[in-house]
């Protein structure tokens, strides 16, 4: 993740686990910025070529996003307030996003983590910020 000061985003540690009935949680990503304002959720990552394996946005409130003027796809994560995962989809650029109105906030992600990370609807992400 850039280290550069970023007025558009928070920069906190936050770190993703995921927590699932009869295992033991393990730690998803390390690198989530917050964007929780207008201006913050609509530059999103706009200008980013690519995202490492532990980078990501979460966007709040939010239950759809678009990619225009995007340079890499990315994975969409819907989460609903308590963080359970209730869809997800690889969004290329110049595309909009499913609209899922139950959903409070949105984590984008590098494509291919959903499935590299072998994640599922039903899913509970706990989200925290060191």
């Amino acid at each position: 993740m850039d280290t550069h000061a970023d007025p558009g985003h928070r920069l906190l540690p936050m770190n993703i686990w995921l927590a699932r009935p009869g295992a033991e949680p393990r730690q998803l990503w390390s690198a989530i910025r917050r964007a929780d304002s207008h201006w913050s959720r609509l530059r999103g990552l706009l200008g980013r070529r690519h995202l490492g394996e532990q980078e990501g946005l979460w966007l709040l409130p939010c239950n759809q996003v678009h990619s225009h003027f995007m340079l890499m796809a990315i994975d969409i994560l819907f989460l609903d307030r308590e963080g359970t995962l209730l869809q997800c989809e690889t969004l290329p650029p110049w595309r909009f996003s499913s609209h899922v109105p139950k959903a409070h906030s949105i984590l984008e992600v590098a494509a291919g983590s959903v499935e590299r990370l072998d994640l599922r609807p039903g899913d509970r992400l706990i989200l925290e910020a060191e």
